[in-house]
């Protein structure tokens, strides 16, 4: 109960955390930030994925 609520925490977390630097990867003009944004975008999206897998898992 409490490990699946933890994880729906660390979704939520996660897919916030995705949303916020897409949207400032979205709006950067330099080519340096660019390359950092888009590897946190990447390293959220890999997490939402893996935390949606074990979410259905539970149920």
């Amino acid at each position: 109960m409490y490990k699946k609520r933890i994880v729906k925490i660390k979704h939520k977390w996660h897919f916030v955390r995705l949303h916020y630097h897409q949207i400032l990867l979205d709006s950067c003009i330099d080519s340096k930030i660019k390359v950092k944004l888009q590897k946190k975008v990447s390293y959220h999206e890999t997490k939402v994925n893996n935390l949606n897998t074990t979410i259905r898992n539970f149920q």
